[in-house]
């Protein structure tokens, strides 16, 4: 057996013999020496390889622990407040605990904070005993290796909340954009039920007027009397025919064609030689299939939609269409509202204007409400898009002129603001001395005493009270008795008496309105007081025709009104102030009221269906001049009118249709 030797004790060997083995003896056996101090080295080293084995268990052991809880455990770290690690350390009385001392947080008295603190690599408290240490080895790793598992489990964290979060926001959307659908389907659903609802009321309104209208005319024709001629109108027209009204139309043309040779007229006949034929503005409308029952106290007629009585005679001129206009008889108002022409009769040219004397009278002999009434005319207006000069009344009875001012207000609301061209405020007042039944003192009243002026500055400030009628024009219509000479004491551009004081009247509306105030005349030849006869043996009339139904300057009318513009530029100073012609026409048959010395002698010509013709053709193919172009023409011009019409209980036939019977024009080829 070889000997033992002594082992190096330099401390190069792992197993370096200590101190304390170096006194050992050998100990010899019957199986030989024993070494015990190289047994004890041996025992040192495996007593050292035991203990690092079981102290790499325990640190492999611990660090799948943590890479379990790591994985398994990240609800509990989430839910824990990061602040308390602060809190990893006790206080200073007991001793200061190691990080890796520290148990997970399901296991310690203290939920999370020991986990968190080994992953983040939290040292102890500096208030505790031993805070400046250098930290061990392996605790280093063990604070890089926390902080990478750290950010791991927040990142996903934050994932899934950034998920989450769009994930909501995807759903509030679709929320809010599904009840928005929700709101305009319900939306769109009221507005149909409410169209629905707006028909069905019209429809019931519409049915309701018929029914009225259908049952009125069933009890007016049940108590009316067998139909009658309209005033004895056929009559007399037969009778002129008769007479030789041919002749007295030839004497009529014969006489113009004398007048205009002699420099005296202008054109004045159809198909003049200038050659102008052509159609204006066509009718957009068609006739509708809608019935209307017109009645009145003797007939019953039946229109269908626009109307426009017809012709075989069609006029081609219409010259400045939008300045004239036409008066709307008290005939056609109140007993056939629904059969306005549409258009000029004898034309293609629509009517763009018309003239209302009145609202409502409620002595109008008529079956027809108030209400119908005033819904064909708006029905007219709108249609035809047109403008309306009302009026207004100025009598002996101050109650009865309020009642009708308060009825214009009404149907000015009715049809509208848009559709106004003025207002009117009486007629021909200056001639209201004349009439048979007023007395002197109410004459004298109205315009002495100062009753017109207050009641037109009454009706001023009401429509002033009105939204959008402040600001029309204001007139009054009067005819060429204010030029009659006046007396040497009291010179003046128009007349002014007692019972007539226009002048003082018109100085007083100049002064309180200016040029809103608008100068309106009414001018008929036809009642022309200064046209006589010829003078000649046979008692003709021809010159006097050929001025009274010529519109070219220099005859009766355009003469009448260039005196009546010199009047004005006297009261006003001014050459351009507005000037309306409020009606002119002409009769035939003969007007019950006609009294003048031509009228009365000359006969059947006078009053020939072919002088009614001529004289509405010159009004259709009149420029508007008066006499020449320096001075300033008629802005406005209005025929009379649609029907004859009674006049004070007197008959006159100034209408382009004779009655609301009468379907045809009353100028015909034949």
């Amino acid at each position: 057996m070889a000997e033992a030797t002594d082992l190096p004790s330099n401390g190069s060997d792992p197993r370096t013999i200590g101190p304390v083995y170096e006194k050992l003896p050998l100990l010899r056996t019957d199986s030989g020496a024993v070494d015990l101090r190289r047994a004890a080295v041996d025992a040192s080293c495996w007593s050292r390889r035991r203990l690092a084995i079981l102290v790499g268990g325990a640190v492999s052991f611990l660090c799948l622990s943590i890479l379990v809880i790591t994985f398994a455990g990240s609800d509990v770290w989430g839910v824990a407040n990061l602040d308390r690690r602060k809190n990893v350390g006790v206080s200073s009385e007991s001793g200061t605990k190691e990080a890796s001392s520290m148990t997970p947080a399901f296991l310690s008295s203290e939920p999370a904070s020991g986990l968190r603190d080994l992953l983040h690599g939290e040292e102890t408290s500096k208030g505790g005993k031993g805070h400046d240490k250098k930290p061990k080895k392996g605790k280093t790793k063990g604070h890089h290796r926390g902080q990478k598992l750290h950010a791991k489990g927040h990142g996903k964290k934050a994932a899934k909340a950034a998920a989450k979060a769009k994930e909501q926001t995807k759903a509030a959307r679709a929320a809010a954009a599904a009840k928005a659908k929700e709101e305009y389907d319900e939306a769109a659903e009221a507005a149909t039920r409410a169209k629905k609802e707006a028909d069905a009321a019209k429809e019931a309104m519409e049915a309701k007027e018929k029914s009225e209208a259908a049952k009125a005319a069933a009890e007016a024709t049940e108590k009316s009397e067998a139909p009658k001629p309209a005033a004895d109108a056929t009559d007399k027209v037969e009778a002129a025919k008769a007479a030789g009204r041919l002749k007295a139309a030839e004497q009529a043309t014969t006489a113009l064609h004398q007048a205009s040779a002699a420099g005296d007229t202008g054109n004045a006949m159809a198909g003049s030689e200038n050659g102008i034929h052509q159609r204006l503005t066509e009718d957009p409308f068609t006739n509708a299939s809608t019935t209307e029952t017109i009645v009145t106290s003797t007939v019953t007629t039946t229109s269908l939609g626009p109307f426009e009585c017809k012709s075989d005679l069609e006029f081609p001129l219409l010259l400045q269409p939008d300045r004239k206009g036409m008066a709307l008889d008290d005939t056609t108002m109140s007993g056939c509202p629904g059969l306005i022409n549409v258009k000029w009769p004898n034309t293609q040219t629509n009517i763009t204007s018309i003239r209302l004397f009145k609202a409502w009278d409620k002595g109008w002999d008529t079956n027809l409400s108030r209400h119908h009434i005033w819904a064909k005319l708006r029905e007219f207006t709108y249609r035809n898009n047109a403008k309306i000069l009302y009026g207004t009344m100025i009598s002996c009875d101050e109650k009865q002129d309020d009642e009708d001012w308060e009825m214009v207000k009404d149907l000015m609301k009715f049809i509208g603001r848009d559709h106004v061209m003025g207002l009117s405020i009486g007629n021909e007042i200056e001639l209201l001395h004349f009439k048979k039944d007023t007395p002197k003192d109410c004459a004298v009243r109205i315009w002495r005493d100062g009753y017109f002026m207050r009641k037109v500055m009454s009706r001023s400030k009401d429509l002033g009270a009105m939204p959008g009628f402040e600001g029309i024009y204001l007139t009054t219509a009067m005819g060429g008795y204010v030029l009659t000479p006046l007396p040497k004491d009291n010179p003046g551009p128009f007349i002014n008496i007692d019972e007539a004081s226009v002048l003082t009247f018109l100085k007083q509306v100049i002064g309180a309105f200016g040029q809103r105030w608008v100068f309106t005349w009414n001018i008929y030849p036809y009642f022309d007081p200064n046209l006589v006869m010829d003078g000649n043996a046979e008692h003709t009339c021809n010159q006097a025709l050929a001025a009274a139904v010529n519109f070219a300057p220099g005859s009766a009318g355009p003469l009448m009104l260039k005196v009546l513009r010199q009047r004005i530029q006297q009261l006003t100073g001014r050459g351009d102030d507005v000037m309306w012609v409020g009606e002119t026409g002409w009769s035939s048959p003969r007007a019950d009221t006609l009294t003048t010395n031509v009228g009365n002698n000359c006969g059947k010509p006078w009053n020939a269906i072919e002088v009614f013709q001529i004289y509405y053709q010159n009004f259709l193919e009149w420029d508007m001049i008066m006499f020449d172009k320096t001075t300033k023409g008629v802005d406005h011009a209005f025929f009379f009118s649609f029907r004859d019409s009674i006049n004070f209980g007197d008959h006159e036939y100034f209408g382009l249709e004779s009655d609301c019977n009468a379907l045809k024009c009353k100028i015909q080829q034949e």
